[in-house]
């Protein structure tokens, strides 16, 4: 299947897009809970500071962008077009957010960080492609 335009869909990707935001929140909370209760008072040591908690929240971030790029072709208009802007406006969002705050999340692990950026948008490539190879027609 080719990546082209013409099928683009706005509501598409918008409802990607929230989809992937709201698992990843959703998941990042269930993260810090769990947490709360392996660490106590130290979460946000344990949260900021271990490569394995930042690695996990890496793997949590690209689970949730591909569930977003599967959402986004659940419309009529099926197109991978739809799944590949998803990732580029998570990646968008997720640099915004993290040059824009001052939070500095994983700036020990350059690595990590730019692991997320260069699997970001192939992530939600996979989950549109997910959808297309379990919906095909034989």
């Amino acid at each position: 299947m080719r990546l082209t335009f013409d099928n683009l869909s706005p509501l598409a990707i918008l409802v990607g897009l929230l989809a992937s935001q709201a698992l990843a929140a959703s998941l990042a909370l269930a993260l810090v809970i769990c947490f709360l209760f392996i660490y106590g008072n130290a979460v946000l040591v344990a949260f900021f500071e271990y490569a394995s908690s930042i690695a996990l929240t890496l793997f949590i971030g690209l689970l949730a962008t591909a569930f977003g790029g599967y959402v986004a072709m659940l419309t009529p208009k099926k197109a991978l077009v739809n799944a590949l802007l998803v990732g580029v406006l998570t990646l968008a969002l997720n640099l915004g957010l993290w040059f824009g705050t001052d939070i500095g999340y994983g700036i020990e692990f350059p690595l990590m960080l730019i692991a997320a950026a260069l699997l970001t948008v192939p992530a939600a490539l996979l989950g549109g492609w997910l959808y297309l190879r379990q919906h095909a027609t034989a």
